[in-house]
C-alpha cells in the first residue's frame, strides 16, 4: 500500500468519524464563509462540487450560488476517461444519482439540450472536494484524477472546504497534483499566494 493510499484511509476515517451534527454546523459555517468572500461576490460562473457521503456539504450553497448567480456549474463525470464535463443547473431537481452514487445533471436533460455546457475556462471559481489539503494548498483527491485534469489550464480560481481534522502540515506531492488557492475549514481561510486577492 502506497502513502497516498494509507492517507486516503486515514482521512477518510477522520472525516467519517466527525459527528453528523457537527458535520452540518461545520458546513453552515464553512459555506458561510466562502459567500461572505470577496472573492465569491466578484465571480460570475462558480462550479461546484455536488456533496456525498461525509464531504463538506454543499447542499445548501448550490441553492446560494443559484440565487446568486442565475444557476451553479457542477461536474458531470467521465468514468472512462476520468474526465468532468461542466454542466450549468438552475435547480437540485435537474439532478440524479449518477456516477458512485453522487448526484450529477440527468442525462436526458442535457440530451435534450434543457442545459447549458460550459467550458473550464469560463468558470470564475471552482470551489472543490479534498480528503485533505496541507498548508501549501496541495489537495489529497480521490486518487481518480478528475480534478487534477480540470486543473490543467484552469485560469480560474479554486476554493477547497475541509473540517479542521483534514488540514495537515504536509502531504505527498506528484508531478500530476495542483494546489488550490485557498481553504476555507472550520473558523478560517487560508489564501496561498495572490491569485484570489487579484481575480
Amino acid at each position: 500500500m502506497n502513502k497516498k493510499t494509507e492517507l486516503r484511509k486515514k482521512y477518510a476515517y477522520l472525516r467519517d468519524s466527525i459527528p453528523k451534527e457537527r458535520r452540518i454546523d461545520d458546513a453552515a459555517g464553512i459555506c458561510q464563509r466562502l459567500v461572505e468572500s470577496e472573492y465569491y461576490k466578484r465571480s460570475k460562473t462558480v462550479f461546484v462540487y455536488v456533496s456525498f457521503g461525509s464531504e463538506v456539504s454543499t447542499e445548501l450553497l448550490i441553492d446560494k450560488i443559484i440565487m446568486d448567480k442565475g444557476l451553479a456549474v457542477v461536474p458531470l463525470c467521465d468514468t472512462e476517461t476520468h474526465t468532468m464535463r461542466l454542466i450549468g443547473i438552475e435547480n437540485k431537481t435537474q439532478l440524479e444519482p449518477g456516477s458512485y452514487g453522487i448526484p450529477e445533471p440527468k442525462h436526458k436533460l442535457l440530451k435534450d439540450g434543457e442545459l447549458t455546457e460550459f467550458d473550464k475556462n469560463e468558470i470564475d471559481l471552482a470551489i472543490v472536494p479534498g480528503l485533505a489539503f496541507d498548508d501549501s494548498g496541495l489537495r489529497l483527491g480521490y486518487g481518480g484524477g478528475y480534478y487534477d485534469r480540470f486543473f490543467e489550464g484552469f485560469k480560474g480560481c479554486s476554493v477547497g472546504l475541509s473540517y479542521s481534522e483534514c488540514m495537515t502540515e504536509n502531504l505527498p506531492e506528484t508531478e500530476y497534483d495542483c494546489r488550490v488557492d485557498g481553504v476555507i475549514c472550520p473558523g478560517e481561510m487560508k489564501i496561498y499566494g495572490d491569485r484570489l486577492l487579484k481575480n
